[in-house]
């Protein structure tokens, strides 16, 4: 059985420690789950911090994805920390990048061929080597509680998690790197801190291999090909 649960929880399951990446919409619907569910410390990370925020929240005004990286590579005791990247980008692939490129390795961004974003379902290319993927063709319902077996919109038994599509179906062409990420409260999904050291240790030892990196819940995701060289 999956572990379903972060090792950062109090007894009643609630995550005790969070950081949000990102402000917009989506990184102050998470602040607002996130205090509802008892988390104890919350921070909150932008360029442009909103107002607005509870006082309760710890705020930095910085470039996210920079700040998650120096925070990880400095510390490694925050590993149990959970993540819930609201930035329009693949933070766990931007944050691997940068993170083998601080320890040596130099990287490429292959494009990703289009043949194989035709074989995923409902790809939308974000640039030549990133796409966002969805099993929905509509906007999915933003109280969505994520069923085990049917889809909220439609009823209709859900297709095999993406999450486990992509592990499990781009082995031949990637090397697939893949987080899932885990539903925190409706419309709000996120992942341990220690997923992203995971990947990074898989990755520094796939030298020469196309590598697909991604976050993806049950029915949306992210990727990005990178190659270390």
């Amino acid at each position: 059985m999956e572990r379903e649960k972060a090792v950062n929880q109090n007894r009643h399951g609630d995550y005790l420690k969070a950081w949000i990446i990102g402000a917009g919409k989506f990184g102050r619907r998470a602040v607002a789950a996130l205090q509802k569910h008892g988390t104890t410390e919350i921070t909150v990370v932008d360029r442009h911090l909103p107002r607005g925020l509870p006082a309760s929240v710890r705020a930095f005004e910085d470039d996210g994805l920079h700040w998650l990286s120096s925070r990880l590579a400095a510390n490694g005791v925050e590993a149990e920390t959970l993540i819930i990247p609201a930035l329009p980008l693949n933070l766990a692939a931007e944050w691997l990048a940068i993170h083998l490129r601080e320890h040596g390795f130099p990287l490429s961004r292959p494009p990703l061929a289009e043949t194989f974003l035709q074989s995923l379902p409902n790809a939308l290319r974000l640039s030549a080597s990133s796409a966002a993927l969805s099993h929905a063709t509509f906007l999915c319902p933003p109280n969505c509680s994520e069923p085990q077996e049917t889809c909220t919109a439609t009823g209709r038994i859900r297709p095999r998690p993406l999450y486990r599509l992509l592990k499990e179906e781009t082995v031949e062409q990637y090397r697939p790197l893949i987080i899932r990420s885990r539903q925190i409260a409706a419309g709000v999904g996120g992942f341990q801190a220690a997923e992203l050291w995971r990947i990074y240790s898989q990755a520094r030892t796939l030298a020469g291999n196309p590598l697909l990196i991604g976050t993806a819940c049950k029915c949306h995701g992210i990727i990005d090909s990178l190659t270390i060289d």
